[in-house]
């Protein structure tokens, strides 16, 4: 038996967003993002909405859904807490389609922690589990580092 040598090509998605965010009242904030990604088949859009009721480093409830041509969608649904100072923490569910539309919707939940140093550096972690079906699952993990100016 031969194994037909492999015809496809290496593929790329680079992104980049545009993010605004409005509190029209102290505990209630709407962001929106629009996002542009430059794929294989040319220019693609995307965008995410997010409505979260509280603060976002502290206790807070959050729900939103994004969308990224040529990727998936994801929907969330987020509960933030505040209780240790410094530490802000956050526990997700999410079902999403990424990073392929074309595969069986996947659910995760997975668990932040975060903790802020002085000089606007924001180091963080991030555990849980994803499956798209009793195959296809497992745990999940990483770190974060991030600067705020």
């Amino acid at each position: 038996c031969q194994v037909p040598p492999c015809s496809g090509e290496a593929g790329f998605k680079v992104a980049g967003w545009f993010e605004l965010g409005l509190a029209p009242v102290e505990g209630l904030r709407f962001d929106s993002r629009v996002s542009v990604m430059a794929t294989q088949s040319g220019f693609q859009p995307g965008f995410r909405e997010e409505i979260r009721l509280g603060v976002r480093e502290g206790s807070h409830v959050a729900v939103g859904v994004e969308y990224l041509a040529d990727v998936g969608t994801n929907a969330f649904f987020r509960l933030g807490w505040g209780t240790v100072p410094g530490l802000p923490m956050a526990a997700t569910v999410e079902v999403t389609g990424l990073p392929d539309s074309s595969r069986d919707a996947g659910v995760r939940l997975y668990y932040d922690i975060a903790h802020a140093l002085p000089n606007g550096v924001r180091l963080g972690a991030r555990v849980g589990y994803a499956a798209r079906n009793q195959a296809v699952a497992g745990f999940t993990g990483g770190a974060n580092a991030s600067v705020e100016f």
